[in-house]
């Protein structure tokens, strides 16, 4: 049994409402419910707040049944940002190059039509990077305004 199922059973052996135990706890309706159906976990003063309360045990389910969390730094690898721009722009290129060539009709020279294409999708590659490089920090603050709020 998860700890938001345990939560929200012990409330209701209690008899109170969600509101009533979020009136309690200090905190809002939507971390009651965030809690009870395993969207977040409350932190280890709310765990002992709520032992408190409900009169139950929650701390040694903690460890047990915590949602998985993706690690952050498995998509900031630089073997993975190679084969998400790296492979996709390679076969781009191979395939563009002809492409545009035929097109044409051949009025351009084949280093003119691959430096254009080399150009075009080198600069879309350093946006992609540019926005995934500012993506965490970005994240990063947006969890931390989300942990002052709730707190």
């Amino acid at each position: 049994m998860t700890i938001g199922v345990q939560i929200s059973a012990a409330r209701r052996r209690s008899g109170w409402s969600q509101t009533e135990l979020a009136q309690q706890m200090k905190v809002t309706l939507d971390q009651i419910t965030a809690w009870e159906t395993d969207r977040l976990q409350p932190t280890n003063d709310q765990m002992q707040q709520l032992e408190r309360l409900l009169a139950i045990s929650l701390t040694h389910e903690l460890n047990t049944h915590r949602p998985e969390q993706l690690n952050p730094h498995l998509f900031a690898g630089p073997w993975l940002k190679l084969l998400l721009f790296g492979v996709p722009t390679i076969f781009l290129i191979a395939v563009m190059i002809p492409v545009i060539m035929i097109v044409t009709g051949g009025r351009y020279s084949l280093m003119v039509v691959s430096i254009s294409v080399v150009s075009v999708l080198f600069l879309l590659i350093l946006i992609l990077l540019l926005v995934f490089h500012l993506r965490d920090p970005l994240l990063r603050s947006l969890r931390r305004l989300r942990r002052e709020n709730r707190d």
